[in-house]
């Protein structure tokens, strides 16, 4: 193709050379996108690691107790009477804390009750007075 003017034919190739940078800063920026996804992918995937391999050192810490104590189970300890007594010390010491404890609650529940009965007296003869509020003072 022959110009008129000999700054044509560079000014299309200026623009052309444009047009290719252009292009090139979409591709680099398009790339630059997906390279940033990709560390952000790929920080989740560590993160997510440390997650499971604590998962597993937990999990394997609870299979090894579990397998102590079915181990333990299969293997009882021998019987003695010392055991046997000391076992039926502790259910009497607890049999007595617990009678305590339930005349303690039924001793309560009837000062409950009690208290009870007289705020419904105490209502019943306050809402029975004409013309007085509850609060005492008079209404009008």
């Amino acid at each position: 193709m022959l110009y008129d003017n000999p700054d044509e034919g560079r000014g299309g190739a200026l623009q052309s050379s444009r047009s290719l940078d252009a292009l090139s800063d979409l591709k680099l920026q398009r790339l630059e996108a997906e390279l940033e996804g990709a560390r952000h992918r790929e920080e989740g995937a560590c993160h997510r690691e440390g997650e499971l391999r604590a998962e597993l050192k937990r999990l394997q810490k609870e299979v090894a107790k579990l397998q102590e104590a079915q181990r333990q189970a299969q293997d009882p300890p021998p019987h003695c009477e010392h055991c046997d007594v000391e076992w039926i010390k502790k259910a009497g010491d607890e049999q007595v804390n617990l009678a305590l404890a339930y005349t303690e609650l039924t001793e309560e529940l009837g000062r409950v009750r009690s208290l009870a009965v007289k705020q419904s007296d105490l209502l019943q003869h306050v809402s029975q007075e004409p013309g007085k509020h509850p609060s005492g003072f008079l209404c009008n």
